[in-house]
This record gives structure tokens, C-alpha cells and sequence, in this order.
């Protein structure tokens, strides 16, 4: 119940009254039928991704947002900084203060659900996540969100078992 009140608070905080989304609104809607299923993490993640890109609110996750290097897989660790909007690599994380670690193999999966081919504007052929995956990748989310909007969100510390 958490999760779609989350996903229904994204929605509201993220889309403007008359800004027409009409896709987003039935991707969200589809997205409430998956919450009960087995398929929840995932079916979550793609509609938070989804949502983040189609509102211009998605954070830079293929490089480094200080020195442009590209996040690649011989990187064990990366930051995440709410403040710069996306990652920051192993040699430029002691400068920023607001960084979170996160594992790379987590931005992989993120990258990947992008790829994804789609249907109706559904990504098809999802990988199956738990929550110990999806958990840190929607922290990030909910701290750049409210880094960037100036506000705190109500649900993420329901949804993600911690104040955000």
C-alpha cells in the first residue's frame, strides 16, 4: 500500500496540474495492478525510472558528474551525490560532502531497465529484483528528488524502512 501511495506522491509532486502526461498516468495505473504481484521491485523501479526521464528529473548515472569520467565496469563503487544530480567516481568523491556509496553493479541494473525494449510504454522482459537491490537505487531516487525540488517527500521513510 506504501509503494503506490509513493508512487501516486512521485506522480503529484513530480507533474504539474495542467502539464498532460497521459502516458505516465497509465503507467502508473499499470504500475498499481503489478504492486500485489511477485513482480513489485521491478515493476516499481521501471515506472520511478520512467517517470524521472519523462519529467526531465532523472539524474546524469553513466559518469562522473565532476570530471565527466564514464562509470565503468572495472568500478567496484560509486557515489551518488543528491546536490550534482548523479554520480561521482572513486577519485573525485572525496571533494563532494552530500555522496552516498553505491554499489556500480546497482546502476548496471538501473542502465539496463532503460534498455529495455517497450510496449505501450511498459519496459518488457524485466529482471527479477529484490529489495535489498531496489532499496538503495530508490533512496537515491527519493534523495535527488528532494534535493532538487527543496522539499521532503512524506512516504519514502515507509517505503524504504529509514527517514529519507
Amino acid at each position: 500500500m506504501y509503494l503506490g501511495l509513493y508512487a501516486a506522491e512521485l506522480v503529484g509532486t513530480l507533474i504539474e496540474e495542467h502539464d498532460a502526461h497521459p502516458v505516465l498516468f497509465d503507467r502508473l495505473q499499470q504500475t498499481l495492478k503489478d504492486l500485489p504481484t511477485p513482480r513489485v521491485e521491478e515493476a516499481f523501479l521501471a515506472f520511478e525510472l520512467d517517470l524521472l526521464r519523462e519529467t526531465g528529473y532523472l539524474a546524469e548515472l553513466s559518469a562522473c558528474v565532476s570530471c565527466g569520467a564514464t562509470i565503468g565496469d572495472r568500478d567496484a563503487t560509486a557515489y551518488f551525490s543528491p546536490a550534482q544530480s548523479g554520480v561521482v567516481c572513486r577519485a573525485c568523491e572525496g571533494v563532494v560532502h552530500d555522496r552516498m556509496q553505491l554499489d556500480v553493479r546497482l546502476l548496471r541494473i538501473v542502465h539496463s531497465i532503460m534498455k529495455l525494449p517497450r510496449t505501450n510504454g511498459t519496459a518488457q522482459r524485466l529482471p527479477r529484483l529484490t529489495r535489498h537491490q531496489t532499496d538503495p537505487i530508490n533512496r537515491m531516487f527519493a534523495d535527488h528528488v528532494q534535493h532538487t525540488l527543496g522539499r521532503r517527500l512524506r512516504l519514502p521513510r515507509y517505503v524504504l524502512g529509514r527517514s529519507s
